[in-house]
């Protein structure tokens, strides 16, 4: 992301919670600084219901 590489994000959301504290986010820039952070926007494209109850979710880059 911080090199305009992507342009497009594909998500699957499923009914499940990851509860250990040591678990990784989903997007990490690593530490907070003047350099490292970052913030890109992306519009819902597309969603569409899974079998399983989850969704998938397809953004796209503003």
């Amino acid at each position: 992301m911080q090199e305009e590489l992507i342009d497009e994000i594909s998500l699957v959301v499923v009914p499940a919670a990851e509860c250990n504290e040591d678990a990784i986010p989903l997007f990490k820039t690593g530490k907070y600084g003047a350099k490292t952070t970052f913030a890109k926007s992306f519009h819902l494209k597309e969603a569409k219901r899974l079998n399983d109850n989850g969704l998938w979710l397809i953004y796209s880059k503003n």
